[in-house]
């Protein structure tokens, strides 16, 4: 008798182990990872369900008795329910707590913890713009929406980097962003079209953020090549790094900028030309001219050595013997 006792004790013991608690009213959670598995039972190893993209809402309907760890993480299955109506298993740490008070932290949260990554392939980096387009549309305060936009432009330029072996999906991604990229045929690229970033430093220029903003603007990589003619160079410096700084004189990225300008100029400062034609000899006088100005305006130290730099220039190749 005694032994009959112990023995339903310990199936009781077991099916309490393996039993769902279930969840209190209408529990949700926002999946924090990409091209997470959903499982048929709570187990890494059984059937897939199906996969779900980041920021995929799901309904918890309940959960296991204990956590399990996987990998460094240790956390409990829940049971859920997804949004094309399939139930399934998810291990927790690909997953946190969704409040819709706190949506725009969450996807704040999300955000950042996703750039944080040392290494985001290339599925991870679609699966994140798409996330980034769907949030940052969800988003009503100025400072979260700007955040989320410009992490979106910074990693769908990262997509578009140049891989060695393009997956069959890559043809897919490039017509999705075609509003927004275009073909560099020299550099042989897909690049972010430069007004994307400046349309975005407008609509959020008022905010701290927009020096940020400001600066990938900068920076954004641009299609063609000059060739070495400086008054094309001199241009483009004007219309990049020039841009940032007449928007931000005593910027965040001044002094990076006025470093990156001298680099460029130096180029210029070894060898005398002036064989240009009067086109040329205009525009490479108005680029020279606007640039000093713009690099007069800021306070930075480095500012005397690319003033230096534009002075040699000049004499370089404006002065005609």
């Amino acid at each position: 008798m005694k032994k009959i006792f112990l023995w339903g004790l310990a199936m009781i013991l077991f099916f309490l182990e393996i039993m769902p608690i279930q969840a209190q009213n209408s529990s949700f959670r926002i999946l924090t990872a990409s091209n997470v598995r959903i499982r048929q039972k709570p187990n890494a190893s059984a059937p897939e369900v199906t996969k779900l993209a980041l920021g995929t809402l799901v309904q918890e309907l309940g959960r296991t008795p204990k956590q399990e760890t996987i990998g460094a993480v240790q956390d409990y299955w829940y049971q859920i329910a997804i949004p094309d109506g399939q139930q399934g298993w998810i291990f927790g740490g690909f997953t946190m707590v969704y409040q819709e008070t706190q949506r725009e932290a969450i996807y704040q949260e999300i955000t950042q913890a996703r750039l944080k990554r040392e290494q985001l392939n290339w599925f991870d980096q679609i699966d994140l713009v798409r996330f980034l387009t769907h949030a940052s549309g969800e988003v009503s305060t100025p400072a979260i929406a700007a955040e989320l936009k410009l992490a979106r432009l910074r990693v769908l330029r990262q997509s578009l980097e140049p891989l060695q072996n393009p997956p069959p999906e890559f043809q897919a991604w490039i017509q999705e962003q075609q509003a927004n990229i275009y073909y560099a045929e020299i550099q042989g690229t897909w690049l972010v079209l430069p007004n994307v970033f400046w349309d975005l430093y407008a609509e959020y220029q008022t905010l701290p953020i927009a020096d940020d903003i400001a600066w990938e603007a900068a920076q954004n990589p641009v299609g063609g090549e000059c060739e070495g003619y400086v008054p094309c160079h001199l241009s483009r410096i004007n219309q990049s790094y020039g841009r940032y700084l007449t928007l931000y004189p005593t910027g965040k990225y001044t002094s990076t900028a006025l470093h990156t300008i001298s680099e460029e100029l130096q180029n210029f400062t070894q060898h005398k030309y002036t064989d240009y034609d009067r086109t040329g000899y205009l525009t490479l006088q108005n680029e020279i001219k606007r640039l000093r100005s713009i690099v007069e305006a800021t306070s930075i130290p480095e500012k005397v050595g690319v003033l230096e730099q534009l002075e040699q220039i000049a004499r370089l190749h404006l002065h005609r013997e």
